[in-house]
């Protein structure tokens, strides 16, 4: 096991990489207790369509995205995390909401 201080590995593009969700393949490594940071102008293309996902939340979330908003306000990696209800992030319901949202109107996840 490496120490916390122990430097990881070098990515080459760093600049260039993305991250592209795999679920159901990893089983839900993110999703469950992962509290994913937003990405810049994530937010906001979140609370313009919120309404188009609240009804496809499961019930917890649902409730405590309606009461508590869908962000925290823990910071990990400089960014602000999205909530978590159940142990699973608010936007979890049998894969992404916002992914199978975005598929549905035939859009990519970027």
């Amino acid at each position: 096991m490496s120490s916390p201080s122990a430097p990881g590995p070098e990515i080459a593009n760093l600049a260039q990489a993305r991250f592209e969700c795999v679920y159901p393949r990893c089983g839900g490594i993110c999703c469950k207790n992962g509290r994913p940071g937003l990405e810049e102008g994530e937010r906001e293309k979140i609370e313009s369509n919120l309404a188009k996902f609240l009804a496809h939340l499961r019930p917890a979330a649902r409730k405590l995205v309606e009461k508590k908003g869908f962000l925290t306000h823990r910071i990990k990696e400089g960014k602000r995390t999205l909530a978590v209800a159940g142990g699973w992030c608010v936007f979890f319901n049998e894969g992404c909401v916002l992914h199978k949202v975005g598929a549905e109107e035939g859009k990519h996840p970027a």
